[in-house]
């Protein structure tokens, strides 16, 4: 079992495109891209602790998108997650900070006067 942390996936989210000049004509095909990278690095059994801004829009198209990705996911609710919405489909939602090891991962970098002396404090990580 491999652990991967992401974050801003922003499935379902057709602005993001524009707003971050992602390189898709369409939402479609940004979804497709991203399930396929994900589903190329991550196995069944991997571990991957998204940090927030996973999905836009309703339960069933979170729910698709979910039932196409690979591993077992743990969810940092982001500013645009839906607490009750992603357990309500299956998702293991960490509603704050996540510290393994010396690291603590969020959703929003931590001020560096919170970070405690020898613990790292990121937000991206992203799947090559």
């Amino acid at each position: 079992m491999k652990i991967w942390i992401t974050s801003d996936s922003h499935f379902n989210h057709e602005n993001i495109i524009k707003y971050c000049k992602r390189p898709f004509h369409s939402l479609e095909q940004m979804n497709e891209t991203l399930i396929e990278k994900w589903n190329k690095n991550v196995a069944k059994e991997d571990l991957v602790i998204h940090l927030g801004d996973f999905a836009f829009g309703s339960a069933e198209k979170m729910e698709e998108i979910r039932r196409k990705l690979n591993g077992i996911i743990i969810v940092l609710a982001g500013n645009h997650e839906s607490f009750k919405k992603m357990e309500s489909l299956g998702f293991i939602v960490v509603r704050g900070d996540l510290q393994i090891k010396n690291f603590i991962l969020t959703h929003k970098p931590l001020s560096l006067e919170k970070i405690p002396k020898g613990f790292i404090n990121t937000k991206k990580f992203i799947f090559a």
